[in-house]
């Protein structure tokens, strides 16, 4: 079924972009396949935009693949994860061109087998036109402890159940602190549980996805932001946290 929704979508690609001169494709699987594909049957210039390593996030989620990405391109895994990074692999050689964000994803996809020649890393930005007013304030800023903020996908390389334990560790000598957790993700509800076992739910929450304008004033509002990641290609949420004006700690990988 997967086969015949990426043929699908390349033959719509194909005639969407028949008036077209250059199709560009914001991932190199899901997306970015089918454009390549549609590229090559109409003989159209294709780009292709590549945030990190689709193979290796589908390993961990789907596959159990364990390894953090560095260790990752350096071995061999099971047949299904070993597709996934053949399709990636033709559409980056098939691309006339690849944007990247930082210089960590470009030594990633050059290990593909790509040449570094043809990739072109142009940095994530962000600048914020939002002014915030106070019904974007959360509730959880009116706390008079000092307050952390986290925010990103819930996925095993995200770190929040080492962050949680963290603070959990914490708390036992100073009560004085509270973590509020943004975002949702696979791991949504093992962590939910896990604040609830550790019985520290008045002050670790997890927010759930909310509203740019929210998002923006719990970074506003917050003593910290920590994003405590084992694998990075270009955080967004540390661009904004800065925007805002607030402390970021966070890993020394990847993009980072």
């Amino acid at each position: 079924s997967k086969i015949i929704r990426h043929i699908a979508y390349a033959l719509k690609v194909a005639w969407v972009s028949r008036n077209t001169d250059i199709i560009y494709a914001q991932d190199p699987v899901s997306v970015g396949f089918p454009a390549a594909l549609a590229s090559l049957v109409m003989r159209k210039k294709f780009i292709v935009k590549i945030v990190g390593d689709y193979a290796w996030e589908q390993g961990v989620q789907r596959f159990q693949v364990i390894d953090l990405l560095d260790d990752f391109l350096k071995k061999s895994y099971g047949v299904r994860v070993e597709l996934l990074r053949r399709v990636q692999r033709f559409t980056a050689r098939y691309a006339m061109q690849i944007v990247v964000p930082s210089q960590y994803l470009k030594h990633v996809v050059s290990q593909w087998g790509i040449s570094e020649k043809k990739i072109v890393v142009i940095p994530n930005a962000f600048e914020s036109h939002e002014p915030l007013s106070i019904s974007h304030i959360p509730v959880a800023c009116n706390t008079k402890k000092p307050m952390i903020v986290s925010a990103g996908r819930l996925v095993p390389w995200k770190g929040f159940e080492a962050l949680i334990d963290a603070v959990a560790q914490y708390m036992k000598d100073h009560r004085e602190l509270s973590l509020v957790v943004i975002g949702s993700g696979p791991l949504e509800q093992s962590l939910r549980e896990k604040v609830k076992v550790l019985g520290i739910e008045s002050q670790i929450g997890l927010a759930g996805n909310v509203r740019h304008e929210e998002l923006m004033a719990y970074f506003a509002c917050a003593d910290a932001f920590v994003l405590n990641t084992g694998y990075e290609g270009f955080s967004h949420a540390i661009l904004e946290a800065m925007a805002m004006g607030t402390v970021v700690i966070t890993t020394s990988v990847g993009g980072n």
